[in-house]
């Protein structure tokens, strides 16, 4: 429910691609007209139309893509011209961005409208990629055309400075990735990367399913204290699953921590607490050990490439450069923040036991998100409900876009394109400054339980050439807004301090 702030932080530049599975009309397709639907359109932007394909389409399409990736890597490598930025790095950045396009289109599909056939293309695709990309980077071919072409003393006045940096990256990301191995460490690399891939997506998925689990009922003597919006979303939910009791929460929905932080009765609090607190911790869907086999390839995979564990591998190429660096950096931020923290600690325990009339030592798990409320709001004399009148949805929305108008030059257009499903929203974004579209935003306000939780960006790189036939990048994101709202006439936002 964080939305005033994730959206102000988040919301420039965007698009993203509308997919609705359930809406895909059955007609099989020849290759060249999926091509044809997924290239051209009458919408906006170019808008895919995607209540034109099938699951079965997506797949023959990418397949398609694969195979003639695989062609132009071949043609790069054994290029027998002298290696240049364009017959080389650009070459290599055209033949990624349509498989980028397929697994963003993929991607999307799998968070919005999930099912095990989205899961499996999506398995299927990353498997082909990560082949693909073994053969790229363990190329010394490949890897001494990008180096000849790096070493040439004039690269950097022929390049601006986006082309010059992805040709600096592409040189580096060869010798990262273990370029100049034994062709026996470069196989476990291999190995390695696949089994992170599956780990991570493993991981993902039990945390969802056990999401999808965990479900809590609550009956009229069980509620009060909770806000009638949030009881109004959790019977709509009861409504659907006939033989329980009239309110129905989870963490699949984003409504079960609104129990534990707004019910009067510790005994309900408890049960909602633990309901929710083992999340993926126990069971069939434990993620523990996932991790630790996670820890241990990481770790297998630093000392390969010559690191003393993941930490250094990780942050070789990042701004702090160094694990003294973020250590360092910690611990001011610990040492400074530490003092504040226990005297806040202090008053809130003070505060729980004034009001329980108590002497507890410590605030009990069940009851923290409770009376850490209460004591905010008397702390800062603010109570988030008394203000969420003033935070109806459409007018938020609409003020926040003219923010980002004013802050950016952008401005946002509603448009009747196709979308994933009848409660989204699609608008065109204009860049003023440049006379120019951006891309299309949707914002998906609505639980699903087919739809994932939370708020995400997917950005894929459009390579094109300008006058002087160098790459320059126009950018593109995707993000996705959750909301566990009951369709009411009037839908209010929470505003968090």
């Amino acid at each position: 429910m964080k939305f005033f702030f994730v959206f102000i932080t988040l919301v420039f530049p965007l698009i993203t691609f509308a997919n609705n599975c359930n809406q895909f009309v059955q007609k099989s397709k020849s290759l060249k007209e999926i091509k044809h639907i997924l290239r051209s359109s009458e919408y906006e932007l170019n808008a895919y139309d995607f209540e034109k394909l099938t699951l079965d389409d997506l797949k023959k399409y990418f397949l398609s893509e694969f195979i003639k990736a695989e062609d132009k890597l071949n043609t790069i490598i054994n290029n027998q011209s002298l290696p240049s930025f364009n017959n080389t790095l650009l070459a290599l950045e055209k033949l990624d961005l349509e498989l980028n396009r397929a697994h963003t289109l993929l991607s999307h599909i799998d968070m919005t409208n999930q099912s095990p056939d989205t899961t499996a293309l999506i398995e299927l695709f990353e498997k082909l990629y990560q082949q693909l990309s073994d053969k790229q980077k363990f190329s010394q071919t490949l890897f001494k055309r990008i180096e000849a072409v790096y070493q040439k003393q004039q690269i950097k006045k022929t390049l601006d400075n986006e082309s010059f940096k992805l040709l600096k990256d592409a040189y580096e990301n060869f010798q990262k990735s273990g370029i100049n191995l034994p062709k026996e460490q470069q196989t476990r690399l291999s190995v390695i990367e696949k089994n992170l891939t599956d780990l991570s997506k493993e991981f993902e998925q039990n945390i969802l399913k056990h999401k999808k689990e965990i479900v809590f009922y609550l009956d009229e003597s069980e509620v009060d204290g909770i806000p009638d919006y949030v009881l109004k979303s959790a019977s709509e939910l009861a409504e659907k699953i006939p033989g329980h009791a009239k309110y129905l929460f989870s963490p699949q929905f984003g409504n079960s921590g609104m129990v534990t932080a707004y019910a009067t009765s510790p005994e309900v609090r408890l049960k909602a607490y633990l309901a929710t607190e083992k999340l993926a911790q126990d069971g069939v869907f434990n993620n523990t050990s996932i991790v630790y086999e996670i820890i241990k390839l990481r770790h297998e995979k630093a000392q390969i490439l010559g690191k003393e564990n993941y930490a250094e591998l990780s942050i070789s190429d990042k701004m702090a450069k160094s694990e003294k660096n973020v250590l360092t950096f910690l611990e001011t931020l610990r040492d400074v923040s530490r003092p504040y923290a226990i005297k806040e600690k202090e008053l809130l325990l003070n505060f729980y036991n004034e009001l329980t009339q108590k002497n507890e030592s410590n605030i009990p798990m069940s009851d923290r998100a409770y009376y850490g409320r209460l004591f905010s709001e008397k702390l800062d004399n603010f109570d988030t409900e008394m203000v969420r009148p003033y935070f109806e949805m459409n007018n938020t929305l609409t003020v926040v876009f003219d923010l980002v108008e004013k802050l950016y030059q952008v401005k946002f257009i509603k448009v009747n394109i196709p979308t994933s499903h009848p409660d989204v929203y699609a608008y065109r974004v204009y860049d003023q400054k440049t006379e120019s579209d951006i891309g299309l935003f949707y914002f998906d306000p609505y639980a699903r339980p087919e739809k994932n939780g939370g708020a995400w960006s997917m950005g894929r790189k459009l390579p094109v050439l300008n006058t002087n036939s160098i790459l320059c990048f126009k950018s593109r994101f995707m993000l996705v807004f959750f909301f566990s709202l009951s369709k009411l006439e009037q839908l209010l936002l929470t505003f968090i301090l």
